[in-house]
Protein backbone atom coordinates (compact mmCIF):
# COMPACT_ATOMS: atom_id res chain seq x y z
CA UNK A 1 0.00 0.00 0.00
CA UNK A 2 1.91 3.23 -1.22
CA UNK A 3 2.35 5.62 2.05
CA UNK A 4 2.37 9.63 2.20
CA UNK A 5 5.41 11.03 2.09
CA UNK A 6 7.58 14.25 1.72
CA UNK A 7 7.22 13.68 -1.79
CA UNK A 8 3.18 13.85 -1.41
CA UNK A 9 2.04 17.07 -2.96
CA UNK A 10 -1.10 18.42 -0.53
CA UNK A 11 -4.19 19.63 -2.31
CA UNK A 12 -5.31 23.39 -1.13
CA UNK A 13 -9.05 23.49 -2.05
CA UNK A 14 -9.75 27.09 -3.12
CA UNK A 15 -9.69 29.51 -0.18
CA UNK A 16 -12.02 32.17 -0.31
CA UNK A 17 -14.66 29.40 -0.45
CA UNK A 18 -13.37 28.75 2.78
CA UNK A 19 -13.50 32.89 4.11
CA UNK A 20 -16.97 32.39 2.62
CA UNK A 21 -18.06 29.82 5.09
CA UNK A 22 -16.27 31.25 8.05
CA UNK A 23 -18.31 34.76 7.04
CA UNK A 24 -21.46 32.65 7.03
CA UNK A 25 -21.14 31.34 10.11
CA UNK A 26 -19.46 34.24 12.37
CA UNK A 27 -22.52 35.80 10.48
CA UNK A 28 -20.48 38.51 9.40
CA UNK A 29 -22.74 40.09 6.37
CA UNK A 30 -20.50 42.79 5.20
CA UNK A 31 -17.86 40.12 4.51
CA UNK A 32 -20.12 37.78 3.40
CA UNK A 33 -21.75 39.59 0.93
CA UNK A 34 -18.32 41.31 -0.55
CA UNK A 35 -16.41 37.73 -1.00
CA UNK A 36 -19.79 36.06 -2.24
CA UNK A 37 -19.99 38.60 -5.29
CA UNK A 38 -16.06 38.51 -6.05
CA UNK A 39 -16.51 35.01 -6.42
CA UNK A 40 -19.69 35.28 -8.80
CA UNK A 41 -18.06 37.83 -10.77
CA UNK A 42 -14.77 35.26 -11.04
CA UNK A 43 -16.84 32.03 -11.45
CA UNK A 44 -19.03 33.95 -14.50
CA UNK A 45 -15.65 35.32 -15.57
CA UNK A 46 -13.82 31.75 -16.12
CA UNK A 47 -16.96 30.45 -17.66
CA UNK A 48 -17.89 32.76 -20.46
CA UNK A 49 -14.16 32.73 -21.37
CA UNK A 50 -14.43 29.14 -22.10
CA UNK A 51 -18.10 29.22 -22.97
CA UNK A 52 -17.68 28.07 -26.78
CA UNK A 53 -15.32 24.89 -25.86
CA UNK A 54 -18.15 23.98 -23.49
CA UNK A 55 -20.48 24.15 -26.40
CA UNK A 56 -18.68 22.28 -28.52
CA UNK A 57 -17.92 19.48 -25.97
CA UNK A 58 -21.61 19.11 -25.23
CA UNK A 59 -22.31 18.54 -29.09
CA UNK A 60 -20.12 16.23 -29.86
CA UNK A 61 -21.29 14.22 -26.77
CA UNK A 62 -24.81 14.74 -27.87
CA UNK A 63 -25.92 12.42 -31.10
CA UNK A 64 -29.51 11.19 -29.92
CA UNK A 65 -32.78 13.33 -29.21
CA UNK A 66 -34.94 11.32 -27.86
CA UNK A 67 -34.91 8.45 -24.94
CA UNK A 68 -37.88 6.84 -22.76
CA UNK A 69 -37.84 8.06 -19.04
CA UNK A 70 -35.22 5.81 -17.28
CA UNK A 71 -33.01 6.47 -14.62
CA UNK A 72 -29.96 5.51 -16.50
CA UNK A 73 -30.88 7.70 -19.16
CA UNK A 74 -31.37 10.98 -16.74
CA UNK A 75 -27.49 9.68 -15.42
CA UNK A 76 -26.59 9.90 -18.69
CA UNK A 77 -27.33 12.93 -19.36
CA UNK A 78 -25.74 14.14 -16.61
CA UNK A 79 -22.60 12.92 -17.48
CA UNK A 80 -22.42 14.96 -20.65
CA UNK A 81 -22.57 17.85 -18.45
CA UNK A 82 -19.80 17.07 -16.48
CA UNK A 83 -17.99 16.28 -19.99
CA UNK A 84 -19.20 19.61 -20.95
CA UNK A 85 -17.96 21.60 -17.60
CA UNK A 86 -14.21 19.21 -18.21
CA UNK A 87 -14.32 16.44 -15.55
CA UNK A 88 -13.27 13.80 -17.50
CA UNK A 89 -11.69 11.33 -14.89
CA UNK A 90 -15.70 12.07 -13.00
CA UNK A 91 -17.17 11.51 -16.79
CA UNK A 92 -15.67 7.74 -17.19
CA UNK A 93 -16.52 6.75 -13.59
CA UNK A 94 -19.86 8.00 -13.95
CA UNK A 95 -20.55 6.58 -16.80
CA UNK A 96 -19.10 3.14 -15.79
CA UNK A 97 -21.34 2.98 -13.06
CA UNK A 98 -24.15 3.73 -15.69
CA UNK A 99 -23.96 0.53 -16.76
CA UNK A 100 -24.23 -1.11 -13.79
CA UNK A 101 -27.13 0.88 -13.63
CA UNK A 102 -28.75 -0.77 -16.73
CA UNK A 103 -28.12 -3.90 -15.17
CA UNK A 104 -30.35 -2.84 -12.14
CA UNK A 105 -33.25 -1.49 -14.38
CA UNK A 106 -33.28 -4.36 -16.74
CA UNK A 107 -33.17 -6.70 -13.79
CA UNK A 108 -35.95 -5.10 -12.18
CA UNK A 109 -39.15 -6.28 -11.99
CA UNK A 110 -38.52 -10.01 -13.80
CA UNK A 111 -37.47 -13.23 -12.50
CA UNK A 112 -33.65 -13.96 -12.39
CA UNK A 113 -31.21 -15.95 -9.82
CA UNK A 114 -29.71 -13.24 -8.69
CA UNK A 115 -32.02 -12.53 -5.53
CA UNK A 116 -33.11 -9.36 -3.99
CA UNK A 117 -32.21 -6.02 -5.22
CA UNK A 118 -29.65 -5.92 -2.66
CA UNK A 119 -27.87 -9.23 -3.47
CA UNK A 120 -27.86 -7.67 -6.99
CA UNK A 121 -26.05 -4.57 -6.18
CA UNK A 122 -23.50 -7.04 -4.27
CA UNK A 123 -22.96 -9.27 -7.82
CA UNK A 124 -20.33 -8.38 -10.39
CA UNK A 125 -20.96 -6.50 -13.76
CA UNK A 126 -19.93 -8.99 -15.51
CA UNK A 127 -22.15 -11.54 -14.43
CA UNK A 128 -24.97 -9.39 -14.77
CA UNK A 129 -24.66 -8.27 -18.11
CA UNK A 130 -23.65 -11.74 -19.44
CA UNK A 131 -27.11 -12.89 -17.72
CA UNK A 132 -28.92 -9.95 -19.59
CA UNK A 133 -27.34 -10.65 -22.97
CA UNK A 134 -28.77 -14.30 -23.20
CA UNK A 135 -32.23 -13.15 -21.25
CA UNK A 136 -32.94 -9.87 -22.40
CA UNK A 137 -33.20 -9.07 -25.96
CA UNK A 138 -32.56 -5.19 -25.63
CA UNK A 139 -29.23 -6.17 -24.26
CA UNK A 140 -27.97 -6.97 -27.76
CA UNK A 141 -24.59 -7.65 -28.55
CA UNK A 142 -23.48 -3.85 -29.57
CA UNK A 143 -24.81 -3.48 -25.85
CA UNK A 144 -23.38 -5.92 -24.10
CA UNK A 145 -19.48 -5.34 -26.42
CA UNK A 146 -19.67 -1.52 -25.43
CA UNK A 147 -20.99 -2.12 -21.86
CA UNK A 148 -17.87 -4.83 -21.15
CA UNK A 149 -15.29 -1.81 -22.91
CA UNK A 150 -16.85 0.46 -21.05
CA UNK A 151 -16.14 -0.96 -17.53
CA UNK A 152 -12.24 -1.79 -18.95
CA UNK A 153 -11.94 1.75 -19.54
CA UNK A 154 -13.30 2.74 -16.23
CA UNK A 155 -11.42 0.07 -14.22
CA UNK A 156 -8.34 1.53 -15.54
CA UNK A 157 -9.29 4.79 -13.58
CA UNK A 158 -10.95 3.69 -10.73
CA UNK A 159 -7.55 1.41 -10.32
CA UNK A 160 -5.15 4.69 -11.95
CA UNK A 161 -2.18 3.67 -14.07
CA UNK A 162 -0.16 5.97 -15.82
CA UNK A 163 -0.28 7.00 -19.22
CA UNK A 164 -3.68 7.78 -19.86
CA UNK A 165 -5.27 10.58 -21.67
CA UNK A 166 -9.21 11.08 -19.68
CA UNK A 167 -10.27 13.75 -22.64
CA UNK A 168 -9.75 11.25 -24.86
CA UNK A 169 -10.78 8.64 -22.92
CA UNK A 170 -13.85 10.05 -21.29
CA UNK A 171 -15.27 10.69 -25.04
CA UNK A 172 -14.62 7.72 -25.86
CA UNK A 173 -16.64 5.90 -22.62
CA UNK A 174 -19.61 8.62 -23.75
CA UNK A 175 -19.87 7.24 -27.29
CA UNK A 176 -20.05 3.81 -25.42
CA UNK A 177 -22.46 4.31 -22.77
CA UNK A 178 -24.33 6.86 -25.10
CA UNK A 179 -24.95 4.09 -27.94
CA UNK A 180 -25.72 1.37 -24.82
CA UNK A 181 -28.37 3.84 -23.34
CA UNK A 182 -29.89 4.22 -26.86
CA UNK A 183 -29.90 0.69 -27.93
CA UNK A 184 -31.95 0.14 -24.84
CA UNK A 185 -34.26 3.21 -24.15
CA UNK A 186 -33.99 5.02 -27.60
CA UNK A 187 -36.85 6.17 -29.04
CA UNK A 188 -35.93 4.78 -32.90
CA UNK A 189 -39.32 6.43 -34.35
CA UNK A 190 -41.63 9.32 -34.87
CA UNK A 191 -44.42 6.73 -34.40
CA UNK A 192 -43.46 6.18 -30.88
CA UNK A 193 -44.06 9.39 -30.14
CA UNK A 194 -47.56 9.65 -30.61
CA UNK A 195 -49.65 9.58 -27.49
CA UNK A 196 -46.51 10.45 -25.47
CA UNK A 197 -45.70 13.47 -23.06
CA UNK A 198 -42.37 15.07 -24.68
CA UNK A 199 -40.19 17.34 -22.00
CA UNK A 200 -36.56 18.48 -21.67
CA UNK A 201 -34.79 16.43 -19.02
CA UNK A 202 -32.90 19.44 -18.04
CA UNK A 203 -36.09 20.07 -16.49
CA UNK A 204 -34.81 17.87 -13.76
CA UNK A 205 -32.12 19.76 -13.17
CA UNK A 206 -33.28 23.32 -11.91
CA UNK A 207 -30.28 24.29 -9.85
CA UNK A 208 -27.80 24.45 -12.94
CA UNK A 209 -30.44 25.01 -15.90
CA UNK A 210 -32.97 27.09 -17.44
CA UNK A 211 -35.65 24.15 -17.57
CA UNK A 212 -35.57 24.41 -21.66
CA UNK A 213 -33.36 23.14 -23.39
CA UNK A 214 -29.77 23.80 -21.90
CA UNK A 215 -28.29 23.11 -18.78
Amino acid sequence: MPEIDQQTEILEDYEPLLDLNAAFESRNRPAFDGILHGLADELANEYRAKIEEKVRRWATATRVGWFYDRAPVRAYIQVKMMYRDGFYEATIMVSRSIAEMICYDRLDGVAHPFGSIQQVERRCFRDLIRWLASNDSRITTKVFDNLNSLYDLGNKYVHPKSGQNAKDDSLKALYLIGESVFEVYGVKSHAEMLGRTLRTPYADFPDICGGTTSG
